[in-house]
């Protein structure tokens, strides 16, 4: 069963008028655009490189982290976040 038509009229050509339907979307698709090397057109990867070791990291060794001081870093583990003791505000 086709759906109902949202607009109805004619498309006029000159001297001749085609009457015409529009029909809502049947079904929402979206655009991506991806990163590509502009050189050949093949699409880019994502890596994570370690700023010291320059060498890329694979995702079981990465973690979080919060850099709370100048130059001290600390990671973010269950461990960690079970030891804090937050206050409430107000």
């Amino acid at each position: 069963m086709a759906g109902r038509a949202i607009w109805k009229g004619y498309i006029h050509l000159g001297s001749i008028a085609v009457p015409a339907k529009l029909h809502a979307a049947v079904k929402e698709e979206r655009i991506q655009f991806h990163l590509l090397h502009s050189r050949d057109h093949v699409k880019l990867k994502q890596q994570m490189v370690c700023a010291y070791e320059k060498v890329p990291v694979p995702m079981e060794e990465q973690t979080r982290g919060l850099n709370w001081r100048m130059g001290n870093t600390s990671s973010s583990n269950r461990r960690n976040w079970s030891r804090l003791n937050p206050r409430r505000a107000g």
